[in-house]
């Protein structure tokens, strides 16, 4: 099974029943609302979505009551048993994930939000990932995700906190340098505690582990992948747009050929399913599209 990185992946999964509680804080509604309308900007028209490393459903919900047809993707079974808690029949939920997700459809509109690329480990796997992201695109089809930007490396990857939330406490480690270097890797130690039935206190410590993915190795996948840069925006997690904003960014792209080789009736898989991985298909269209980026940062997703 091809992951975004076997260590994350496990992260997230020790961490799914919690994770919500985590991120409680977090604007996903507002932010997925701005990211939906900035895509229409550029000419999103149809409803087919792909969330791509949707875990726990949080950026799925503002999809879905946004009236989008959507397909949900993580490769984390216990995230995807949470989304599916918040989520029932609404969306289908499919474990796959990036660097080479398979295809599982033509969508209009291929959404990896909140940081999930960073989970991808080095160029040449950046490269898979949006090659495999742009094989899932319809005609017209547009791809919109976000990269976290030196400034959530040398800030949160940099930094320890603690915080609260119901029947649990959150300790973040951040183990990055405060000079933390273009396209190294960051890592950052999470304790969670919760109480139990009975008063006692469970541990669960994951190490979430990323890499920053500098401009130009961003545009080297975009060009291999046959994608145009449509426009590069800062945007804050609140959804408001900013071109002097540092934690998050905006890329939108055209491609003139994509590769994709799908049928509509891959999208409908059995709830939630385990579908089989693969690379981008092969064969090439001729057919025009359009995609689209943003960064987050932070070490949820």
């Amino acid at each position: 099974m091809t992951v975004l990185a076997e260590r994350s992946r496990s992260a997230y999964a020790d961490l799914a029943a919690l994770y919500d509680l985590w991120v409680a804080d977090s604007r996903y509604r507002a932010w997925l609302v701005g990211l939906v309308g900035l895509a229409r900007e550029h000419g999103l028209a149809g409803a087919r979505v792909l969330d791509v490393g949707c875990g726990t459903g949080l950026s799925t919900v503002p999809l879905l009551e946004l009236g989008l047809d959507v397909t949900a993707c993580d490769p984390a079974p216990e995230m995807l048993a949470q989304a599916e808690l918040k989520i029932g029949q609404r969306a289908t939920l499919v474990d796959a994930g990036l660097p080479r997700l398979p295809v599982l459809g033509e969508f209009d509109l291929v959404l990896a939000a909140n940081d999930v690329i960073n989970h991808v480990l080095d160029a040449e796997r950046l490269c898979d990932a949006v090659a495999s992201m742009a094989a899932n695109l319809a005609t017209h089809g547009l791809l919109l995700l976000d990269a976290s930007t030196l400034a959530t490396y040398r800030g949160l990857f940099a930094i320890s906190h603690c915080r609260e939330a119901r029947d649990a406490v959150f300790v973040w480690r951040g183990m990055a340098p405060r000079d933390f270097a273009p396209g190294a890797l960051a890592e950052g130690v999470l304790d969670a505690f919760s109480c139990e039935p009975g008063g006692s206190w469970r541990r669960i410590s994951s190490r979430f582990v990323q890499r920053h993915h500098p401009h130009a190795e961003l545009m080297e996948a975009f060009d291999r992948a046959d994608l145009e840069v449509l426009a590069v925006l800062g945007q804050h997690g609140d959804g408001r747009r900013d071109p002097r904003a540092r934690a998050h960014q905006a890329r939108l792209r055209r491609p003139p050929t994509v590769t994709h080789h799908s049928d509509h009736s891959e999208r409908r898989k059995p709830r939630w399913s385990r579908s089989g991985r693969s690379g981008p298909a092969s064969s090439r269209s001729s057919s025009s599209r359009r995609a689209a980026e943003p960064t987050a940062g932070g070490a949820s997703r």
